[in-house]
């Protein structure tokens, strides 16, 4: 699939854009290769096995009904969506053992008929590739865009991999020849769906969003001290702001989810392992628990699931409930990722039959179904 200029497709003003390059251009940072890969090993919390109500409680995303009780076992997390930092010392490394190929305009595997792993040069992350060094001019301390999923799928096989070189001992989660994952192992991986919505909760039941935040009118419990979303007056309004920005600088209980996690509202869109199919929740168990789902095989919208809102998304969208999509091969300037690992061996991850077939006439609307849920297309 070509790629998809979207600063033009959501309409970005001329002096928005200027703005947002301004911004992010007074903080250059370069990074210095000397074989420097090493991470931060103390990035990550352990969210607790057990079951949740997963689904929208006030029945406002038609695709997150009917609610089930879901159960997962324990895993660790991110505790932030992954950094600029974290990317381009991920993908130094690949590119150094010539895992990855520069195109001028964007990175793929060396190997086979690749998809887009990352588009180079956009605003916000201005990933660059100049004489063997993969670098970014914008601070390190932001969540990194224009990633697509295959691209996070890449990111996690190398991390894992980079891990092993320096003494882990971690079985890989995922195979990069197939794009498959094998969730007994215990490498880096995505989170499913599943797994993304219980740590976005934090252990609140029937809460709109990561804090404490229950009630009819959800626009009653979200401001821009609390999370980063569009037009919301926060101090990076219209654009990205750091890693953990918000549970960093505002503490009150109200505003920290209580796994300790960060950023599970806004900022960037999250990928998920999981196909999309705005059913699939009418297939779950209504009368039990379901373990481990990891979604359909397959989208009838050809699409991966994003969660958690962004900076250039309306409050709705940052509910803990509500589901969106996008093609994995498609990059864009408000959609990250966070990874995830398993804390113990896992009991089965079970895939979830199609909860409907979509009709023809709905191809208009698969395409811009996103879109229009701005209200910005």
């Amino acid at each position: 699939m070509k790629h998809i200029d979207f600063l033009s497709m959501r309409k970005l003003t001329g002096y928005r854009l200027s703005l947002f390059c301004f911004l992010f251009l007074l903080f250059p940072f370069s990074f210095s290769h000397a074989n420097d890969y090493s991470l931060s090993t103390n990035s990550m919390v352990v969210i607790p096995a057990g079951s949740f109500k997963m689904g929208d409680n006030y029945g406002i995303d038609g695709f997150a009904i009917p609610v089930r009780e879901i159960e997962t076992d324990s895993f660790y997390m991110d505790k932030t969506e992954v950094s600029i930092e974290s990317v381009v010392k991920v993908f130094q490394w690949a590119l150094d053992k010539g895992f990855i190929t520069n195109h001028s305009y964007k990175i793929t595997l060396s190997s086979g008929n690749s998809p887009v792993l990352v588009i180079l040069s956009n605003w916000p992350s201005f990933f660059s590739v100049s004489n063997g060094i993969f670098y970014s001019s914008a601070n390190f301390d932001m969540p990194a865009s224009w990633i697509s999923w295959y691209g996070a799928l890449a990111y996690c096989a190398f991390r894992t991999e980079m891990e092993n070189e320096k003494g882990g001992k971690f079985k890989p989660c995922v195979n990069l020849q197939n794009w498959t994952c094998d969730f007994s192992g215990t490498g880096y991986r995505l989170p499913t769906e599943a797994e993304w919505e219980k740590a976005a909760r934090g252990g609140l039941e029937g809460h709109h969003f990561p804090w404490m935040s229950k009630g009819n009118n959800f626009n009653d419990h979200i401001d821009g001290s609390k999370a980063n979303y569009i037009d919301s007056g926060d101090p990076f309004d219209n654009s990205p702001s750091p890693c953990g920005y918000y549970q960093k600088n505002f503490a009150p209980l109200n505003r920290v989810n209580l796994y300790g996690l960060k950023d599970m509202a806004g900022n960037l869109w999250e990928w998920c392992w999981d196909w999309f199919d705005g059913y699939s929740y009418t297939t779950l168990s209504s009368n039990g628990i379901t373990l481990n789902p990891c979604g359909p095989i397959s989208s009838p919208w050809d699409s991966k699931v994003m969660r958690g809102g962004s900076w250039f998304t309306i409050p709705q969208h940052l509910r803990c409930a509500y589901r969106s999509y996008m093609e994995p091969d498609i990059a864009a300037p408000f959609t990250g990722f966070r990874t995830v690992r398993n804390f113990s061996t896992p009991r089965k991850f079970v895939e979830q039959p199609h909860g409907s077939q979509l009709k023809e006439n709905q191809q208009a609307m698969v395409e811009n179904d996103w879109l229009n849920a701005d209200g910005l297309a």
